[in-house]
């Protein structure tokens, strides 16, 4: 049986993992410990390119080195490639020379450093499968999760939350006769309630300006009302 005989498991199978590492036994190893997934297991990134071409595989796990070039170059040309694939690495020896060049140049999802021992690489699988599911979801559900992330974004200074305080902000508003007005002319209580004060203002100081250019004229000898004036007033 050939590697494309492999690449169709069938529509409600599990998901396909692929597993690429030079050596044998490092094969088998990762793909014991994927057990509940799909395995298809090759030894170079010729192998593992055939394999891709189906456009059935969800997550690639590639080790350390490959039959024909090290896996952190094949995980590199995957990334410029733009591949959909979710991408793991997972080295038998783990350094941080290794870590840093998957981050920085192959771009790797996650870097699994004990691929073999406590379920890491398992977990690492599920997580790459679960960020694929979104990524790859209907444009409906990704519109849907665009909108609440860029949302989230938005109120990540809030204390209560973007949705706590608009039912805050709705109880700030008791109901009366202005909360039907106010609803329908788009105005907020504390709108309603400045431009009150703000008319009551300009009315006070309206009238006190009035009586003050009254008094001044009147003393004046300046009839603002026919025959009355200030200073018979203030003689009587």
């Amino acid at each position: 049986m050939g590697i494309l005989d492999r690449v169709h498991p069938g529509p409600l199978g599990p998901p396909v993992v692929l597993v690429a590492a030079g050596s044998e036994v490092e094969r088998e190893g990762l793909a014991a410990t994927l057990a509940d997934y799909t395995c298809i297991a090759v030894a170079s990134a010729r192998e593992g390119e055939l394999v891709l071409a189906g456009g059935v595989v969800a997550v690639v796990v590639v080790a350390t080195d490959l039959a024909d070039m090290a896996g952190l170059e094949w995980l590199g040309q995957l990334r410029r490639r733009n591949q959909s694939v979710m991408r793991l690495f997972a080295p038998a020896e783990s350094s941080e020379e290794l870590a840093i060049a998957a981050v920085n140049l192959a771009g790797v999802f996650r870097y699994v450093r004990l691929a073999t021992e406590q379920g890491g690489l398992a977990q690492a699988v599920a997580e790459a499968i679960e960020v694929a599911g979104h990524r790859i979801g209907p444009p409906c559900m990704r519109e849907a999760v665009a909108k609440t992330a860029k949302a989230h974004a938005q109120c990540r200074t809030s204390m209560a939350g973007c949705l706590l305080q608009e039912q805050h902000d709705r109880t700030q508003l008791a109901e009366s006769l202005f909360r039907p007005v106010s609803s329908q002319g788009g105005w907020t209580g504390r709108g309603i309630l400045s431009m009150a004060i703000f008319l009551v203002s300009g009315l006070v100081m309206g009238i006190g300006v009035f009586t003050i250019l009254y008094m001044i004229k009147t003393s004046l000898g300046i009839d603002l009302i026919p025959h009355w004036h200030l200073h018979d007033w203030l003689a009587q």
